[in-house]
């Protein structure tokens, strides 16, 4: 029951100490696995830990990483499952911004905070709000 989050956390702690190229082999096996088994609940988060893996390879493929992270996003925002939308919408601003896309990460980040009125508690809320501000900033906004 746990084998695709356990799959994912070690993909990811493989990209971090460097070890992308296996990292995106783990992902990869862990989205076929999820779907295969019918755990579409789990996609958003694995299409998200995806996009970010192949940020990270040696040579890194900002397509399929957007691709990726945009899959994760529609499907999150589909579930209603916000919590995988807050933690996708980094990512997905960070290459954005590195692309020099800074309004449509504006966008995606002021979509994401508006969707929460309650305030900003947890870290990626947190994150996000920050990440926003720094947007803000570069495009001249207040």
């Amino acid at each position: 029951m746990f084998m695709t989050a356990f799959q994912r956390a070690l993909a990811e702690g493989l990209a971090v100490s460097g070890q992308a190229e296996e990292a995106a082999n783990m992902i990869d096996g862990a989205l076929v696995r999820a779907t295969e088994r019918g755990e579409t609940y789990e996609l958003p988060d694995l299409l998200r830990a995806q996009g970010e893996i192949l940020l990270a390879l040696p040579r890194p493929d900002a397509t399929l990483a957007e691709e990726s992270l945009l899959r994760s996003l529609a499907m999150a925002r589909e579930q209603c499952a916000r919590g995988w939308e807050v933690r996708t919408a980094v990512p997905l601003a960070r290459l954005w911004l590195a692309q020099g896309r800074n309004h449509e990460a504006d966008e995606l980040l002021a979509t994401t905070l508006q969707q929460f009125s309650e305030g900003l508690r947890g870290a990626s809320l947190v994150e996000v709000a920050k990440l926003r501000r720094e947007v803000q900033r570069s495009i001249g906004r207040k």
